[in-house]
């Protein structure tokens, strides 16, 4: 009986720890607007000139996001949409 109460304990101390450790489902990031997302997480790499100039269509926008996703970049689904949205607008 001891050896079952003690695996439950662990058992459900894991879960915890795990609950505890899994990023939050809406994190802050995801309900910022394109501009300031365009700014946190594509100045990094890339100055305002860099958009500025282009003049890309949505589907090519999206192309671009993908690619820099390939190099790294890290976005939620929503902020990728929002991002493409922004640039596409922005930058047509």
């Amino acid at each position: 009986m001891k050896k079952i109460s003690n695996f439950i304990f662990v058992a459900l101390f894991i879960s915890l720890i795990l609950t505890a450790c899994a990023p939050a489902a809406n994190s802050s990031t995801s309900s910022l607007d394109g501009k300031t997302l365009v700014d946190e997480k594509c100045s990094t790499c890339h100055s305002a000139d860099a958009v500025m100039n282009e003049g890309m269509t949505q589907a090519e926008w999206s192309n671009v996001v993908l690619r820099m996703i390939g190099h790294g970049l890290k976005v939620t689904d929503v902020e990728q949409t929002t991002i493409v949205a922004y640039l596409a607008q922005t930058y047509p």
